[in-house]
């Protein structure tokens, strides 16, 4: 019996593949035999076909008998069909007797909120993290919570003043800045933002992450850290997965909670002229 289009077609709906079935109908032809011959009748590729007899096998369509070189039989097709019908018979009954459980463990409830459903994006460049960056601080509206770097601290137009704009609509701010960070911009976030000092050290001091109304995060990277927004190798990771944001929220909250306050000095007042001085005017 020639391996046809339809026996295929027909065996294949029993969930075998395409060579499997090939290699089926070539053994009801040869009978007992080695996987070379089924390879030559059924055309299944040599390199293959020992992987699709132990198919056939595990389905029980195939006998291997302890045999060197080993050789394979055909079950047939009328037992398959038989242990099927069997298998198809307990299952039915199995449902008779559970219907009633599985219908109460799986009933529908709807009005559940996918609140777990978010992205993750990585982006790449200096530019493209800063442009996320900006988006988020300027969408905040409830808190930011960012651990800094050096570089960020040191550009006031790239990363200070979209806090600074978030602060006056009134979001709040918490900044874990690095040991060594330069005072002038400490002084800019001044009345605006509660600042805390954190240890740094190794590539930690090139990292940043920011938190945005807890339910988003950037953590950034940046080679080097020299406080350009668009200029420079970075690399960034965005998420709005509530569990991730979760979790990465947590390790915030932990240096945080153990960093010192960061006393931020108002500038020097002018020191009035003393009196009976008389202070000449501009020409």
């Amino acid at each position: 019996m020639p391996v046809t289009r339809d026996r295929v077609t027909r065996l294949r709906e029993f969930g075998l593949s395409e060579y499997a079935a090939r290699a089926y109908i070539a053994l009801l032809d040869l009978g007992t035999t080695e996987a070379r011959d089924v390879s030559s009748l059924s055309k299944v590729p040599a390199s293959k076909i020992y992987h699709i007899l132990d198919q056939l096998h595990e389905k029980g369509l195939v006998e291997i008998l302890p045999e060197f070189p080993r050789k394979y039989a055909p079950v047939p097709f009328s037992e398959f069909l038989d242990k099927i019908q069997e298998e198809h018979e307990e299952t039915s009954r199995r449902l008779r007797l559970e219907r009633e459980e599985l219908l109460e463990t799986f009933a529908l409830v709807g009005g559940a909120s996918g609140s777990d459903r978010g992205s993750l994006t990585f982006l790449r460049g200096r530019r493209n993290a800063f442009e996320r960056y900006d988006e988020l601080v300027r969408g905040a509206a409830e808190e930011i919570a960012l651990v800094a770097t050096k570089g960020m601290l040191a550009n006031r137009r790239g990363w200070i003043a979209p806090l600074e704009e978030a602060a006056a609509r009134g979001v709040g701010l918490r900044v874990l800045v690095p040991e060594g960070a330069a005072r002038a911009s400490l002084e800019d976030l001044r009345g605006r933002a509660e600042v805390r000092l954190r240890e740094a050290g190794g590539r930690a001091e090139t990292a940043a992450i920011l938190v945005v109304d807890q339910r988003r995060v950037l953590l950034l990277h940046f080679l080097p850290d020299d406080g350009h927004a668009t200029d420079g190798n970075a690399s960034a990771v965005y998420v709005d997965q509530d569990g991730v944001v979760a979790l990465l929220a947590n390790l915030v909250e932990a240096p945080w909670r153990q960093a010192s306050e960061v006393p931020i000095e108002a500038p020097p007042a002018r020191v009035p002229p003393e009196a009976g001085v008389e202070v000449p005017l501009r020409e």
